[in-house]
């Protein structure tokens, strides 16, 4: 388990697409394909909040980069629940 495996003071990096609102941005289209042909999609900021509360990480920022890309920073710790 990755959370067994961080020190106290460590950091979780997710590398992912997020897009927000109803304002362009490139994941829109790896979603609805994800959903055409697998059935998935891409996950909002809550729904990565969510998944890392139930494996004991908090999300701590947002950085976005140069790319449709951001790095979702998570630190292990009791989150808050939405």
């Amino acid at each position: 388990c990755c959370r067994k495996a961080i020190t106290p003071h460590g950091k979780l990096l997710i590398l992912e697409m997020l897009p927000a609102g109803n304002d362009f941005h490139p994941a829109k289209w790896f979603d609805i394909s994800m959903m055409v042909s697998l059935g998935g999609k891409e996950w909002t900021e809550l729904e990565f909040s969510r998944l890392l509360a139930q494996s004991d990480f908090k999300l701590q920022r947002i950085l976005p980069m140069e790319s449709p890309v951001v790095i979702l920073e998570a630190n292990p710790g009791i989150a808050f629940s939405y």
